[in-house]
């Protein structure tokens, strides 16, 4: 084999084998779509899950938006980082998933385009460890909102009257029935 041969067959080897490790390695840099199972991470994720997400969503039912369960089996990970940073464009874009939960949620979720990348990821991360459950669909009570409370509430002839002593103190100096 003469020399060029040789360097042709060390360096054909050395490209695969780099391609071969970096494109198998589900934590390589290159890979964006990778989740995260250190532990720290999906740590942080799960706080920043309860201070942004928390009041929508859950991992048992639908609330005011999808439970979220099973998520990252069912959508790639980049798919989740574009919904949260811009949830209206993705819509906007035709995207089949995304007009479908429109139309059922009936409300676009707001953007939270300024999160960081490192909470994001640590989101994802959190999220991936709530496999699927079998999902529980909300009650639909026919209407967006539910009156709780269906007789009218009758005005009472309580009075109560305040005088400021501080900027701080009230005093009440009388309560009349009238």
């Amino acid at each position: 084999m003469s020399i060029m041969k040789k360097r042709i067959l060390v360096i054909s080897t050395i490209v695969l084998a780099l391609f071969y490790t970096s494109s198998c390695n589900p934590n390589s840099s290159g890979d964006k779509s990778a989740i995260s199972a250190d532990s720290s991470t999906i740590a942080l994720g799960e706080a920043s899950f309860n201070q942004y997400c928390s009041g929508c969503h859950n991992f048992k039912q639908d609330g005011i938006g999808p439970q979220l369960a099973g998520l990252t089996t069912e959508v790639s990970a980049d798919w989740i980082r574009h919904f949260i940073k811009n949830p209206k464009q993705i819509i906007s874009s035709g995207d089949e998933r995304a007009g479908e939960l429109f139309k059922k949620f009936k409300a676009v979720m707001p953007s939270f385009d300024s999160l960081q990348d490192d909470k994001l990821n640590a989101v994802i991360a959190f999220m991936h460890t709530h496999k699927s459950s079998p999902r529980q669909p909300a009650k639909d009570h026919g209407k967006q909102v539910v009156n709780l409370i269906p007789d009218s509430i009758r005005p009472s002839s309580l009075v109560v009257k305040l005088k400021l002593l501080h900027k701080c103190r009230l005093q009440v100096i009388a309560v009349n029935c009238l």
